[in-house]
Parts: structure tokens; C-alpha cells; sequence
């Protein structure tokens, strides 16, 4: 019996012995900040609106093919490989196996970020593949079953309590590995969703920001205004802020400046949407956000932004 088999029935256990003494369900907690006022908003998001620079940290499976497969340069940004090279989910489990990161430093990292400045962290706790950088009581698709067998996020995050820079997550609503995120099952999947997202924000400390993508996947299936946004069950009182990557805002505090259409109107709307305070848009240092072995690289810019520099990767 895995892991993961064996918590499932214990916990079946526990709800079919506790469920005689269950009268009725409670109501659910008014969502945190539903109710807040307009200051206690902004005194929540001044931190926010205060740390301009941040490190955002692509990292996964995905770093391992490195946008090659089978001896083929993929298409698209690396993390996305699984999709762009149509990789069976069964074969690209096996990297499961060769993710062993010994020369991981935490301590430096966050060092790094703060001899640069950087008021936050924030970090792919999983990104669309479905992988988890965290040790999750709800999935065996997670650091445990790696040969490395400790949770990645965890001292991270007691560094940057110690440093004193804030942690965050990305969290990737889309899953490409879970069996029911998508089509009918997709309510489903929100459940254990939710499971995860709760264990992030209980687990490791205060969390500046919960950094969600991948919700178009949640509007395809369920319409707007599910999934995603704000719920009792995974975001505790006083967590932090919550950003969304869409072109909106939806049930969130803030969200990511996506492309805009070229042109004098794309640079007109790119300046005026990086005026708003609580917009961010993450820049990269080559064509991916995941590590990329070889390929064309370039400074991204803000939507509307001044200046570019584009070059390219040596050959060998």
C-alpha cells in the first residue's frame, strides 16, 4: 500500500467513525477580507505596494529536459514542455526519480535576493505540471518520492523568515497530472486544490503573497469566479495578498500585467496599466521561465516599457 493510499483510508476511517456524531454542517466563515474596509485594504497591501523588486523562481521537473526532448528542441518556454512536446504523462513521471537538487543552498539564495535588494521571494510550488516542490499530504507526486526526499519550500522559507524577506507562492491552478482537472471532474479537483493551498499557508510562516496561474483552465470547466479566488478553506485571516496572472483581477488584490497588442495603442495601454499600484509584471531573463538549456535569449520588459535587450546564448 503507497503513501498516499494509506492516508486516504485512514482518513475514510476517521469520517465514517466521527460521522454518527455530526448534527449538521457549520456554516462557512465569511471569506478573509470580504468584509474589510477600504484602510484596512490598504494598510494590508502597503508592504506590497512598497516592495517594487522582487525574485520569482521558475523550478521543477521541467528544469531537468531543459526545453530538449528525446534530442529535440521544444517549442515554447521549458516549463511548458510536457504540453509543447506532447509528453505521455507517464513518461514524463520518470523525472520524478532523477530530481535530486544536493547543491541546493536556500540560505544563498535568499542572500543573494537581499544583497540585490529584493523585499520578496516568490516560488513555483507547483507550476502546470502538476509537480510539487513541497511534501503534500495529498498527492505522492511530490518531493517525497524524489531520491533528494525533503520538502524544497520549507527551508526556503525559515531563510527568508530569518533574512527578512518575505516568501511567496505560485501555485498553478491548471494540472496537467491530476486525473480530475479536467472536464466534468474539474469541481473535484478543486477540492484537493484547496487542500494544498491550505497547507501552504499554514505550514511555513507568515506567506506575503499567493501568486495563482492557470485559471483559465477553472473558466473553461466551471465558469468565472470559481476555483481560485478566496475561500475559507485555504486562506486563513491576516494571510497576505493574493495575485492573480489573468487580465483581471477576479476575486483577487492584485495581478500580473499581461502582453499587450503592439502598436502606439499596445504601449498606451502597457503604461497606463503599469501606473496602477498594485499590478506586477515578471520579467525574465531569457524566453523561458524555466531553465532552458540553449536557445535564444532576451531581457523581457514591462508592457509599454522603454528598453530591451536582446541577445543570444552560445552555441556550446
Amino acid at each position: 500500500m503507497n503513501r498516499l493510499t494509506h492516508k486516504t483510508l485512514l482518513a475514510g476511517l476517521a469520517l465514517s467513525v466521527a460521522a454518527p456524531l455530526v448534527k449538521a454542517a457549520e456554516p462557512a466563515n465569511p471569506a478573509p477580507g470580504a468584509n474589510e474596509t477600504p484602510a484596512e485594504r490598504d494598510a494590508r497591501m502597503q508592504w506590497w505596494r512598497e516592495a517594487r523588486f522582487g525574485m520569482f523562481i521558475h523550478w521543477g521537473l521541467y528544469s531537468i529536459p531543459a526545453g530538449e526532448w528525446n534530442g529535440k528542441r521544444a517549442k515554447g518556454y521549458a516549463e511548458w514542455i510536457m504540453n509543447k512536446a506532447r509528453i505521455p504523462k507517464e513518461e514524463y513521471e520518470k523525472l520524478q526519480a532523477q530530481f535530486n537538487p544536493t547543491k541546493y543552498d536556500p540560505a544563498a539564495w535568499v542572500a543573494l535576493a537581499k544583497s540585490a535588494g529584493m523585499k520578496y521571494i516568490v516560488i513555483t510550488s507547483k507550476h502546470h505540471d502538476g509537480f510539487c516542490l513541497f511534501e503534500s499530504e495529498h498527492t505522492d507526486y511530490d518531493m517525497s518520492g524524489t531520491p533528494y526526499r525533503r520538502d524544497l519550500l520549507r527551508p526556503l522559507a525559515e531563510e527568508c523568515h530569518r533574512q527578512g524577506i518575505r516568501i511567496c507562492w505560485y501555485h498553478s491552478i491548471m494540472d496537467w497530472h491530476h486525473p480530475l482537472a479536467g472536464g466534468k471532474s474539474f469541481p473535484e479537483y478543486v477540492a484537493h486544490m484547496k487542500n494544498q493551498c491550505r497547507e501552504l499557508l499554514t505550514n511555513y510562516g507568515d506567506i506575503g503573497v499567493m501568486w495563482f496561474d492557470g485559471e483559465w483552465i477553472r473558466d473553461r470547466f466551471m465558469g468565472t469566479g470559481h476555483g481560485g479566488g478566496r475561500h475559507p478553506a485555504s486562506l486563513p485571516a491576516g494571510w497576505g495578498v493574493l495575485v492573480r496572472s489573468g487580465g483581471d483581477s477576479r476575486g483577487g488584490d492584485a495581478r500580473q500585467s499581461t502582453a499587450r497588442p503592439a502598436g502606439l495603442l499596445g504601449r498606451l495601454a502597457g503604461r497606463l496599466d503599469c501606473l496602477r499600484k498594485d499590478v506586477r509584471a515578471p520579467l525574465k531573463l531569457s524566453m523561458s521561465r524555466g531553465y532552458r538549456l540553449v536557445g535564444t535569449a532576451s531581457w523581457s520588459r514591462p508592457p509599454g516599457g522603454r528598453t530591451s535587450c536582446r541577445w543570444r546564448w552560445p552555441a556550446g
